[in-house]
């Protein structure tokens, strides 16, 4: 396996960081136990398409193999940078900005979550 990217590292630190403390949290939306607060289905696509098993455990080395080959893939195969890869992260698209309240009732603030990101990433990309 090659060496990992230290920015796409950064960066999944980051993204964890904002969505649960490093924590395995369950979310108000339907989230997985998960670090990285998965949706089921995602889970279940993003592990079938970066481990080959749609059925993989939810572990903190699953989670994190697989939400670093999602961003590197966001990152090397779209093009996208850190914001758009931290709007897509939250809201499924990589140029959303907006806020308001989902169909679970849980309140998001794409822009906002977008900044938090990037902040967490500009320090563990210094580090």
């Amino acid at each position: 396996m090659p060496p990992l990217d230290p920015q796409i590292v950064a960066l999944a630190r980051a993204i964890r960081q904002v969505e649960s403390g490093n924590q395995a949290l369950s979310g108000a939306s339907g989230e997985l136990r998960s670090r990285y607060q998965f949706m089921p289905r995602t889970w279940e696509n993003l592990a079938l398409k970066h481990l080959g098993n749609a059925d993989a455990p939810l572990t903190l080395e699953t989670e994190n193999e697989v939400a670093y080959k999602q961003i590197k893939y966001l990152a090397d195969e779209k093009g996208y940078d850190v914001g758009q890869i931290a709007s897509w992260w939250n809201h499924g698209t990589p140029n959303f900005t907006g806020k308001g309240v989902n169909s679970k009732g849980v309140p998001y603030d794409t822009g906002a979550y977008r900044d938090k990101v990037y902040q967490q990433y500009l320090r563990y990309r210094d580090e």
